[in-house]
């Protein structure tokens, strides 16, 4: 799964909310593999707080 554009949010509490359930669902449905990179802003801190 990309994260650059879907993911790259700004700092609000329902967007987080509803990309980390995004995320806990591709997980839980056997997903493995996220393309990721520190220039994609609050992706990468969205994700690690799954």
């Amino acid at each position: 799964m990309g994260t650059r554009i879907a993911f790259d949010v700004s700092i609000n509490n329902n967007a987080i909310q509803e990309r980390t359930k995004v995320y806990r669902h591709f997980f839980e449905s056997g997903g493995a593999m996220i393309d990721s990179s520190p220039t994609y802003s609050l992706s990468e801190m969205i994700l690690a707080n799954v």
